[in-house]
């Protein structure tokens, strides 16, 4: 085939491949895959790399013949193990990677189509892969039946390139078509950590039976078809296909946002004012930080009933109120954007703790005079 037809073709298994490793496609990746589509016709002079470099494709045209060595399986596994060295030892090699490989073998399947194929089994020469057994299917060069299939390989990539910038993947795709709940939970799980994420769903609340429409910001997974949301009041919602969930989900859909990093802090202390600990936490948090809390605490109120308290991604707003807490054993957990420092939560010795520590060293004082 020629040139622009190989052209087509990359840039369609480019798209293609950026998809299933969700990797968005970008200008740099899709000119790299071109390039890399024109490789295999080293072994021809008149092809374009051939006339770059005239000896070498004279010597390999000579010793191999045209679409042999150049176009055979053995050659696309040595580009893919390239192609798994760069990934596996520089993560920022991925997408130049990605694109070399899918356009070199983008071309031996462009040539598959025509009426000679390729030898795909080099250096086994008795057999020609050809994509139709037929041979008033395949292609021949120069005519109708190459154009066309440069037309379709064009209009592919419009669909494909829209696919490939959602970085959904293909089984994201998929999930996204579905609006499955426990596939949306199994793809979280793979990329949680990294970014903000949402899940846009169509339900039913358990406790009232009204429909629940919109975008919910993920806190985190609580089992294989339940999410914790923080809903648009800022309470921790658990949504999930049962109805012993908060929300019951016919429809969800996962979307990734911007870039966020997690920030754990565990705190334990034995008593300490509410508003003390309420305002330390404020100080830490900024509009752009989420903070939800999980563990246990007793609360005290002005009667001096304690009750004790399990919580669960609770955020700052719903904490429960008190006078003071008592036995606290607290995870806080931080979630905001990569530029955001979170401070150590620092809070200062309780005032009764103080005033106390103050009567004790005044008698000490006292009794050694």
């Amino acid at each position: 085939m020629i040139t622009p037809t190989h052209l087509t073709f990359s840039q369609t298994f480019y798209l293609t491949t950026c998809i299933f490793w969700s990797s968005p496609a970008s200008p740099i990746g899709a000119f790299v895959a071109g390039l890399a589509s024109f490789l295999p016709d080293f072994d021809t002079r008149v092809s374009l790399p051939g006339r770059l470099l005239p000896w070498l494709s004279e010597w390999i045209h000579e010793h191999f013949g045209h679409r042999s060595i150049t176009h055979s399986f053995l050659v696309q596994i040595v580009t893919w193990i390239t192609f798994y060295f760069l990934v596996r030892y520089d993560q920022m090699t991925l997408h130049i990677a990605i694109a070399i490989a899918s356009g070199f073998f983008s071309h031996i399947c462009a040539d598959m189509l025509t009426k000679t194929g390729v030898f795909f089994w080099w250096p086994n020469r008795r057999y020609r892969c050809v994509a139709w057994k037929n041979g008033d299917y395949r292609v021949k060069v120069k005519e109708n039946g190459e154009l066309l299939w440069s037309i379709v390989m064009a209009i592919l990539c419009v669909p494909l390139f829209y696919a490939a910038q959602t970085e959904r993947g293909a089984s994201g795709i998929i999930r996204y078509a579905l609006g499955d709940i426990e596939m949306a939970v199994q793809e979280y799980q793979k990329s949680r950590g990294f970014h903000q994420w949402f899940l846009k769903l169509n339900g039913t609340s358990n406790q009232n039976l009204e429909r629940i429409n919109g975008k919910f910001y993920i806190i985190a997974v609580k089992n294989e078809n339940t999410f914790y949301l923080l809903s648009n009041e800022g309470e921790t919602i658990t949504a999930s296909t049962s109805v012993t969930g908060d929300w019951f989900v016919s429809k969800a859909i996962l979307e990734k946002d911007s870039v966020e990093k997690n920030t754990t802090q565990v705190f334990k202390k034995e008593r300490i004012e509410f508003e003390k600990l309420i305002d330390a936490l404020n100080i830490v948090t900024k509009e752009s930080v989420h903070c939800f809390v999980t563990g246990s605490l007793t609360t005290e109120d002005k009667q001096g009933n304690m009750v004790h308290h399990n919580l669960i991604f609770t955020t700052i707003k719903n904490m429960p109120k008190a006078i003071y807490y008592h036995a606290l054993n607290l995870k806080f957990q931080f979630k905001h954007s990569p530029d955001i420092t979170i401070a150590k939560l620092a809070i200062e010795n309780d005032k009764l703790k103080v005033q106390r520590d103050d009567i004790m060293d005044r008698w000490t004082k006292e009794a050694l005079k």
